[in-house]
Formats: C-alpha cells, structure tokens, sequence
C-alpha cells in the first residue's frame, strides 16, 4: 500500500537476536546497520520460515493470475474494501475479492482482508476518512464489529488495516495515534469473540524519525496485532522531481532498524515493492509493473543498470525519461535480509505487478 550507507563487515562469529530475544550464533560474515546483526547469505534465495504474504487489488488482479503467481507464498493479502467517509461503515467488498480468497484456499495460503482510508476521489489515502473513523467510539465499534462478522461470515483468515497519510491529523492532535492503537485492540477483542485464530495486522508507513509522527505507536500496536507490515518502498516517485530508487537497501535498512528498536522482529514482516516508477523530462510519471518497465526499456534500446548500492534496476530512455524498478533480484535481496534479521517474513506489493516469486 505502501518510505547511513556504512555496512561494517566482520568475518567473526557474532550474536544476533532472534525471536523472543534468544542470542543465535552466527559463523558466517555479517553487516551491522544501525545496531543490526545480519547474516550475509549466499547468492541462491530460500523463503523456508518465512510468511510471505502478496498483495493483490481485487479489481486489477485475478483468481488465475494469483494461481500462477502464488507459488512462494504463503498468504494473500486482498485489497477489497475501505472506510467509507463518514467513518461509519465500508463499502461493498466485491465478488473479485471473494474469488481471491477462494484461490488463496485452493492454493492452501492463508488470506487476509485489507481495509483502509484510500479516498477514490481523492486518489489517494485520505486523513479525512481516517479521521471520521477514529474520532467517534460509534463508527470504531460498528466497523469492528461488522469486520468481525464478515470474517466470520465469509471465512477470511484475518483482517489488515491499512490506515496512510496520518501525518497531518497527529500534526494538530497527537491523540491519533493513540487512538489507532485503541481501535486496534478493540478490532482484536471483537475477531477473538469470533475465533481466536484469527489474525490481525497492519500495514504502517516508513520513517527515519518517530513512527507515532506518523499516527503509529509501534509498542502499542504489537499488543494487538499478530503482524506489522512495514511499507519499505515509495522512497522516492514521481511526485519528486528527483528520479531514486523506490524503496532503496539502505534506506530500508535505515527504516527497518528503526522499527525494530521497538517491536520484536518476529513480528515484522518487511513490506517490498514489486514495481517501478518513471521520471520523464516533460510531463508526469507513473508507475509501470515490472513487466511494463523490462518491456519499454527493451523497445527504447536502453541499457539496464542494477545498482549494487540500492540493490535496484534503473535505466535512461532515449528522450530522458528515467525509470527506477524492483523485480525479482530486488526482491530476492530482501528475502535474504528478511531472513538474516529473523523476521516473521515479506510482503509483495503486488501480485499483479511484480515479477513471479520463484
């Protein structure tokens, strides 16, 4: 839905924390990014231990495409619904999603239902439906509770708050955040009078800074949910003037650390972008999947580049557009240190842009 650059090497055993804080041994050379042991892996990806969710938009992706794209993973993550802007309800969720779930459980992954502030007039995460929702105790307890019989009702697995562009409300009223918290643990206690297997998680955005600026309250939150997907991309778009790379390793390495200074990293599942975005000389940007950006390269004549430091693709068309892209080395790349860190796992967005998780 969906955020320095010294690596100090060591070729020495050291200890790293794993879940629940048990030291693990490590024989194998290591980097430390902002206080953080991680394993360097060899060059092959293994994916074994680790939830790996896809994100799929339940009206740009379908049941046969998440068929052949599911092959790595071990949840879906729908994109079905969001708040509607009286903050009291949401909308319909589309026959589309129902299809995805039931691929997802023919596919025997797990499947959770994304619900967020996304303001299709606005284009974009609206801080006004945000606040609708958080501002009255009536519209939490109603959309909680109808959340809850719509997971019990329809056999969702669990549900994935995605609540964006916060900033401006905590800007006037630090409460937010704090309420986002309440509404969360009240969001639990409802799905566990339904069945106490039910997950709960939310997808927050990336900082450098304090997370609660952004209507985030990483201790709190880890209370009651069973997950935190950290939306590691969208460093740079084309709302900048500058071309970057979307959601850079240091960078991510920078935001996850900061992340992780209060949560348990089993908890954490490192969210990684599987698209690109376009800088052109005249005119606005957009975003290609990864396909859509190999192809226009390749029709361009262009040469591709990978940065070794963002650990990215990056091309110059003939008339000066720049393209920054995420594909399967990119995310593979993040696998690696998902895995090294011991996190609970990855999360793609999306299926229907990203190259295939072999």
């Amino acid at each position: 839905m969906p955020a320095t650059k010294t690596i100090a090497l060591t070729l020495a055993a050291v200890l790293v924390l794993g879940a629940g804080g048990t030291a693990v041994a490590l024989a194998q050379p290591t980097a430390s990014v902002k206080g953080l042991n991680y394993s360097l892996e060899p060059a092959s990806t293994s994916y074994s231990g680790l939830t790996v969710t896809g994100y799929t938009d339940a009206y740009a992706t379908s049941a046969k495409s998440l068929g052949w794209r599911s092959k790595k993973l071990t949840s879906v993550g729908v994109d079905g619904t969001n708040f509607t802007p009286d903050g009291g309800s949401y909308y319909d969720i589309p026959d589309e999603a129902y299809a995805l779930l039931k691929q997802a459980h023919r596919d025997k992954d797990t499947a959770e239902l994304l619900i967020g502030n996304y303001d299709n007039d606005l284009g974009d995460f609206s801080p006004e439906v945000a606040a609708a929702l958080l501002d009255s105790p009536a519209n939490m307890e109603a959309t909680a509770t109808a959340l809850a019989a719509e997971v019990k009702n329809h056999g969702w697995d669990g549900i994935q708050v995605d609540l964006e562009s916060l900033g401006s409300l905590v800007e006037s009223d630090a409460g937010y955040t704090d309420r986002l918290t309440g509404y969360l643990a009240l969001l639990r206690a409802k799905l566990d009078s339904v069945n106490p297997k039910k997950t709960l998680s939310i997808a927050i955005m990336a900082t450098e800074g304090d997370y609660r600026d952004l209507g985030y309250d990483p201790e709190g939150i880890a209370e009651s949910t069973d997950s935190i997907v950290l939306m590691a991309y969208d460093q740079h778009g084309p709302w900048e003037n500058s071309p970057g790379a979307v959601g850079g390793m240091p960078w991510v390495k920078r935001v996850l650390g900061n992340l992780l200074a209060s949560v348990p990293r089993n908890e954490v599942q490192l969210g990684i972008a599987g698209y690109g975005y376009s800088w052109p000389k005249k005119g606005a940007g957009k975003q290609y999947s990864v396909s859509a950006a190999r192809a226009l390269v390749k029709r361009d004549g262009a040469k591709t580049h990978w940065s070794s430091t963002q650990r990215e693709r990056y091309a110059t068309l003939k008339n000066g557009t720049r393209i920054w892209w995420s594909d399967a080395r990119s995310v593979d790349e993040r696998v690696k240190l998902a895995r090294s860190l011991e996190l609970r796992g990855v999360a793609v967005w999306s299926i229907g842009l990203a190259d295939r998780l072999d």
